[in-house]
């Protein structure tokens, strides 16, 4: 969760700035309006959508799926063939 944490602001802060250049779109007028505004609209909520699965869901299933990863290792937890070796991983 702290790495999540840290990239917070700045991922904030560029999805806002894409979702302020697609924005401007809607202010166009007659056949462009009505041909980019749907298009713009879409980005606009994908990366809102995809901002907010970053900073819920993807934090989450971190944690779910690497509950069992161990940092550092030791020796005597290896497996005997691992051992045996001069290397000693």
């Amino acid at each position: 969760m702290h790495g999540a944490a840290g990239i917070a602001k700045p991922a904030l802060i560029s999805t806002l700035s894409i979702c302020c250049a697609f924005a401007s779109v809607t202010f166009l007028t007659d056949a462009p309006k009505f041909l980019f505004t749907p298009q713009a609209l879409a980005v606009v909520f994908g990366m809102l959508a995809s901002y907010v699965l970053s900073r819920t869901l993807v934090p989450i299933l971190i944690d779910v799926l690497v509950i069992n990863e161990k940092h550092g290792h030791d020796p005597d937890t290896q497996p005997p063939l691992l051992r045996q070796h001069p290397c000693r991983l």
